[in-house]
């Protein structure tokens, strides 16, 4: 957990000069861990392109990571990618109705 505190101080520069590079690399190190909040922030960084290059593949392999440990924040948002059929996902609306009625 204490690397993915870290990791959002730099993301948002509090107390600490802005790097989101550092914030993913932190969150990086917790997600191979199997931390479900770096995987989490780690997935959004990865697609958006903050801090590490955009990979939409990568983010819905995080996101389903996080998901399966019951992090609602993943399951909310790989549903929403099921429901678009993006990030190589199938679009699946009945997928991401299971995932979002976890999520809630």
């Amino acid at each position: 957990r204490s690397r993915y505190n870290l990791g959002m101080l730099y993301f948002h520069g509090v107390g600490v000069d802005k790097n989101e590079s550092a914030a993913a690399e932190l969150c990086r190190e917790g997600a191979d861990q199997g931390d479900a909040d770096c995987q989490f922030q780690l997935a959004a960084m990865s697609l958006q392109g903050r801090g590490v290059p955009r990979d939409e593949a990568q983010a819905a392999r995080l996101f389903g990571e996080g998901a399966k440990q019951g992090n609602p924040d993943c399951m909310f948002h790989l549903g929403a990618l099921h429901l678009q059929g993006a990030a190589g996902l199938e679009k699946n609306e009945t997928r991401a109705a299971e995932l979002h009625r976890a999520a809630a």
